[in-house]
């Protein structure tokens, strides 16, 4: 009976393992448990979907977004504006099957639903628009503009792109809509569509293109999993592995060695306030997935792994692998450190260069040379220096003694016997 009951799954877990399959999940119980990191996942200014909608620290924006909607109605040409609620309503049932059914989505009928898409997918539109093309008209002060463009790209703050393709199809706005991605799979490169903005950036990270970068060292097939000891920054500098900036995708991270030295190419990474939570919603997408898709997350561990303290920071910085706005070199360590705690790269991921990396760092001909090269470099220095006065010294003597000395002294000894009485 026991066996019976566990093999036949329940409501309760078919419901659960639907809403984790959702397109637009809520952030993982677990990632939200962790204190220092609690206030990356709400946003902070304005509310876009259901998730947060209508907090009262969040009304204030709700004026300036119905202003830019508004803004964005008018921009796409005369008597558009029930043409274009009509295609977001048609669509509004279906794509309200990407949110969680929960209590904070059971309080929107339909009609209501339909008016938050559409206000949320203009005022979206016509804030990137403004901040790409005419920053002037958003009417902003640089610190909020900062602060919505951070809460765009939280995992619970996302609407589906099907709302925006259908709002950019009629919008007049052609040159700036070509260039914001649209939710049809491209077969060309084999991009699969993005479900919503935080999704979109994901797959520009992630490389899947023919032309991107090789997914280097993730897929194996031996049962054994690669693990290696992690070095920071600054002692695989002592080592001769030096750092280059690779491409912007998280997968492009490889180790070229050299005679013996070598060379780690990392993607640069920007960081400014809004980096932490950026990063962190797109782990929490990563593991919504449900997938071994999670590059961002063994990304992030991975420069945790280089980075102990400011002195690691300092060299990726001087390398042009970190650039920090974000103040001292011991705070983007400490970022880091918050970020990656209780996260779990995939151990596949990056394998080869962490093999790489193990070999040359255990290498005892490479490290002794390289150890003893400043001194040996001092000594042949010095000596070579000394050797070299020496050298001008005889040169010196030689031009002030008559060639032959010996012959000479002997020439005249003999002169002298045979001139003798």
């Amino acid at each position: 009976m026991w066996i019976n009951n566990m093999m036949t799954e329940t409501s309760e877990e078919i419901n659960a393992s639907n809403r984790l399959t959702r397109p637009l999940p809520k952030v993982p119980s677990t990632f939200r448990q962790i204190k220092q990191n609690e206030t990356c996942y709400d946003p902070s200014i304005v509310s876009i979907g259901p998730y947060h909608h209508g907090k009262p620290k969040l009304m204030a924006m709700e004026k300036l977004k119905i202003t830019l909607a508004r803004q964005f109605v008018k921009d796409s040409g005369t008597n558009q504006q029930e043409n274009m609620y009509n295609r977001v309503s048609q669509v509004a049932r279906e794509v309200r099957q990407c949110y969680v059914e929960d209590t904070e989505m059971k309080q929107f009928n339909d009609e209501e639903f339909a008016k938050m898409m559409f206000l949320d997918g203009c005022f979206i539109l016509q804030f990137l628009f403004c901040l790409l093309e005419k920053p002037e008209n958003l009417k902003m002060s640089g610190h909020d503009v900062a602060l919505v463009a951070r809460d765009l790209f939280l995992l619970e703050n996302q609407i589906p792109f099907k709302v925006l393709d259908e709002l950019m199809e009629l919008s007049l706005l052609t040159q700036f809509s070509s260039t914001v991605p649209k939710s049809q799979e491209d077969k060309t490169t084999a991009t699969p569509k993005p479900a919503h903005l935080l999704e979109h950036f994901h797959h520009k990270f992630v490389a899947r293109r023919n032309d991107a970068p090789a997914v280097i060292g993730y897929k194996d097939d031996s049962p054994k999993t690669w693990s290696s000891r992690y070095y920071p920054a600054e002692e695989l500098r002592n080592v001769g592995i030096h750092f280059k900036p690779s491409t912007h995708f998280f997968t492009d991270v490889r180790f070229t060695p050299t005679f013996l030295a070598g060379r780690l190419y990392i993607p640069p990474l920007r960081i400014d306030d809004s980096t932490k939570p950026f990063l962190l919603n797109l782990v929490a997408y990563e593991a919504c997935l449900g997938t071994s898709n999670d590059w961002i997350t063994s990304y992030v561990c991975f420069m945790d792994s280089l980075i102990d303290h400011h002195k690691d920071v300092k060299e990726l910085r001087s390398k042009g692998i970190l650039l920090s706005t974000l103040g001292s070199d011991k705070q983007v360590a400490e970022l880091f450190n918050e970020i990656s705690d209780y996260l779990v790269p995939n151990p596949y991921a990056y394998k080869e260069v962490k093999r790489a990396i193990e070999d040359h760092y255990r290498n005892g001909i490479k490290r002794w040379v390289l150890h003893y090269k400043g001194p040996i470099y001092t000594f042949i220095f010095k000596y070579s220096f000394i050797y070299g006065l020496i050298v001008t010294a005889i040169k010196g003597y030689v031009s002030l003694v008559p060639k032959n000395p010996v012959f000479g002294i002997c020439k005249m000894a003999a002169t002298n016997v045979t001139h003798c009485p």
